[in-house]
């Protein structure tokens, strides 16, 4: 999925600039550096909603960004679980 960089200003309403100084500051040694978000389709949650929100701020702080979606199975989506559930 194509993720466009949003400027950092425009949070300035809700975040406040200390906040925004902040997460500029976090990202500064990461300029540049490629950044993959991997999600299935399909498998219930707010991951879309999420990462819909955050990639274009994190690209907007010079990340490179990419989201690939997979599309597959029940297979695929029982697998996808057991890792998210070993993960936790």
């Amino acid at each position: 999925m194509a993720v466009v960089p949003r400027a950092l200003g425009d949070y300035a309403p809700a975040a406040g600039a200390e906040a925004l100084e902040r997460l500029r500051a976090a990202a500064e040694p990461l300029a540049g550096a490629r950044v993959a978000h991997v999600s299935v389709a399909g498998t219930g949650g707010r991951v879309p909603e999420l990462l819909g929100a955050m990639l274009p701020l994190a690209a907007g702080l010079g990340l490179r960004i990419e989201w690939r979606v997979l599309f597959g199975d029940d297979h695929l989506k029982a697998g996808v679980r057991a890792l998210q559930d070993g993960m936790q």
